[in-house]
């Protein structure tokens, strides 16, 4: 094989791997979800007599940037995971996390009570929020008829 063809052969496989490189790179801005809107939250919902609760994971994420609100009968839980610092996207060979800010609502039953009693806790990546139960009277009346 002549010089000519093994400079230009080696050129083209150059060529070829920097595209590679550069479609790799494209199609992982296009795919990831550093705006984390559709972030998956996994979450525990459980009753018991006293309470509704609620578990959420929010590995990695700073108990600083989450908040908690009660909109209109609906638990709101809204944060923000983001990257370490010193570390930019181009550093990175390999990233399936998730960063961005988030937020995940909850439709509350009508045996709570949320003007009063909720008590939230962050302990280990574990986002706990109890919601006091009430008791609701029987939806059902007999009218008697005079």
């Amino acid at each position: 094989m002549e010089n000519n063809e093994k400079d230009f052969f080696s050129e083209l496989k150059s060529g070829v791997k920097e595209l590679g490189k550069q479609v790799g790179k494209v199609f992982n801005e296009a795919f990831s979800n550093d705006n984390a809107a559709d972030m998956q939250i996994r979450t525990d919902v459980y009753a018991t007599k006293e309470f509704l609760v609620f578990e959420l994971e929010l590995a990695g994420v700073p108990k600083e940037a989450v908040s908690i609100q009660i909109v209109e009968n609906t638990l709101v839980v809204r944060g923000k995971k983001t990257r370490p610092e010193g570390i930019g996207a181009d550093n990175y060979l390999r990233s399936s996390r998730i960063f961005g800010d988030f937020q995940k609502s909850f439709d509350l039953p009508n045996d709570v009570s949320v003007q009063s009693g909720i008590k939230a806790k962050f302990d280990n990546g574990l986002l706990t929020v109890r919601i006091p139960r009430v008791e609701q009277e029987d939806p059902t009346k007999t009218v008697p008829i005079e």
